[in-house]
């Protein structure tokens, strides 16, 4: 299902993700909780078998949508140290909700 769209069709400029762990590209691995996922199985099916932070063996919904409107995948926003990019960033972290409840054994 890859599809590769030029710069000059890209059908969005950027791709911002809000989300939990099913979103999550690796904020949880800057937070002081126990819900992480920066060690194997976790990436054992990603680029270079490397396990980022992500709650899947492989790539997450906003991964594939990245690549499908020809955007490099959505970086954790707590990673981002200088510039912010311009193609997006992914606020998703594991355990989190809409209410106070949510996550607090983590």
């Amino acid at each position: 299902m890859e599809r590769k769209i030029s710069s000059a069709t890209q059908l969005a400029p950027a791709l911002y993700v809000f989300g939990d762990s099913l979103f999550d590209s690796g904020n949880n691995n800057l937070l002081p909780t126990i819900a992480r996922a920066n060690y194997l199985p976790y990436g054992a099916n990603f680029v270079n078998k490397s396990s980022t932070g992500r709650f899947t063996n492989g790539k997450t919904v906003p991964d594939f949508v990245a690549e499908f409107l020809g955007l490099p995948y959505s970086p954790p926003f707590l990673k981002i140290r200088d510039k912010l990019p311009l193609t997006g960033l992914n606020y998703a972290s594991g355990s989190c909700g809409i209410l106070p409840e949510t996550g607090r054994p983590f």
